[in-house]
């Protein structure tokens, strides 16, 4: 009858079974993880301080990643945060028109920021070119075959 038209509900998961051993062999566990992570964290610390002045900007160039990266992430978070309080707020027509203009400014400020990369690409390439250069004519005021 009726108790076999009602479908049946599905299983509830159970608590993973655990014991005060596995507690403390995870506990031992993370702590060691954690120990070997802070020695490998020195051991490339010191190479890096070893290393000199290229040392020092790997170490640059890793923290310029992570906060542009994180730096990215803020911007994109706020844009989209506040796009919702704003359509949420303003009327559908004029939220439309705030939408189609912060499109245009956001595209326009890309456009200008890759403009700004390529134009220091360029600078970087000259400088290479006259460090080229450089190294050239004192190797011929050396005496010395260039390379």
């Amino acid at each position: 009858g009726a108790a076999a038209a009602a479908p049946a509900r599905p299983a509830q998961p159970q608590p993973w079974p655990s014991s005060a051993e596995a507690t403390r062999l995870e506990e031992r566990a993370a702590a060691r993880a954690k120990k070997a992570g802070l020695l490998l964290l020195r051991s490339h610390v010191a190479r890096q301080v070893g290393a000199g002045w290229r040392g020092a900007a790997a170490a640059a160039a890793l923290v310029y990643v992570a906060a542009r990266v994180c730096l990215a992430a803020v911007v994109r978070t706020l844009a989209r945060a506040c796009g919702a309080c704003l359509t949420a707020a303003l009327p559908a027509s004029v939220g439309v028109r705030a939408a189609a203009a912060s499109a245009a400014v956001a595209s326009w400020a890309s456009r200008e920021l890759a403009a700004l990369g390529h134009s220091a690409g360029e600078v970087a390439e000259e400088m290479e070119l006259k460090g080229l250069e450089l190294r050239a004519k004192g190797a011929a005021a050396d005496g010395e075959p260039s390379q």
